[in-house]
């Protein structure tokens, strides 16, 4: 009978071990090949899965997982590093509280419209309300309003310069159209000419339905913008 219980007590000890130890990286496994499922492509992914104790895992939650990833791409975004954190994950409902982290050296390609880049883009906040802060330098900046005026209208403009709050103005032929930035109706940050210009309204940063985002405000520093979105993660 002793032995028994002696071998009882070393198998359930055994069974602690190895949900201590050995849950984190199976789930951390696991969450890779649930990203490679959903189309995330990455040279090195690494998945590090927090549970405390780590036995909750078995009710499939965590309290955190870290995503860490090089030169990664996803849908029509690429990046050449990604660090973020999600908090109170939950998996068999594929969701989680919050997320806070960074992209580096990011661009983003929409359906239609020019390509965005940006060194920094930092996310932030609850899975309904993610909020992206996106950083471009001037020259990022005026290159993505010359190549989205340049898709609008079939003209290069010899340059671009933003200033003041939402100023900006075009220097197309020799001829310098004041115009300003806006936010769209479809939630798109847009260059807005004088009433009657036929350039038209024409859209720098454009949501698709690969990137359900909607532009909430941006601001002209140094030349550069800084445009703040929110986005709905999808884990699907």
């Amino acid at each position: 009978m002793r032995g028994c219980l002696v071998t009882l007590v070393f198998l359930l000890a055994i069974g602690v071990a190895a949900t201590w130890f050995v849950l984190p990286p199976l789930i951390g496994t696991a969450t890779q090949g649930a990203l490679a499922a959903t189309g995330f492509v990455a040279d090195s992914t690494t998945v590090t899965v927090s549970a405390d104790p780590p036995p909750e895992l078995l009710t499939l939650k965590a309290d955190s997982i870290r995503i860490q990833a090089t030169n990664l791409t996803y849908r029509g975004l690429s990046a050449t590093s990604a660090d973020l954190t999600l908090h109170d994950v939950a998996f068999a409902e594929r969701t989680f509280e919050t997320v806070a982290g960074t992209l580096k050296g990011v661009r983003y390609q929409p359906d239609s419209g020019p390509e965005l880049v940006a060194p920094l883009v930092r996310l932030t906040g609850p899975v309904n309300r993610i909020q992206a802060t996106v950083t471009m330098p001037a020259a990022d900046a005026e290159t993505l309003a010359i190549a989205a005026v340049e898709s609008g209208t079939g003209i290069t403009p010899r340059s671009v310069v933003l200033s003041g709050k939402d100023r900006i103005q075009v220097d197309v032929n020799g001829l310098v159209v004041a115009a300003r930035l806006a936010i769209g109706d479809d939630g798109a940050l847009t260059l807005e000419p004088p009433t009657g210009n036929p350039m038209g309204s024409i859209a720098l940063v454009t949501p698709g339905p690969d990137a359900p985002f909607r532009v909430e405000s941006f601001s002209v520093v140094d030349g550069g913008l800084v445009i703040v979105a929110t986005l709905l993660a999808d884990l699907g």
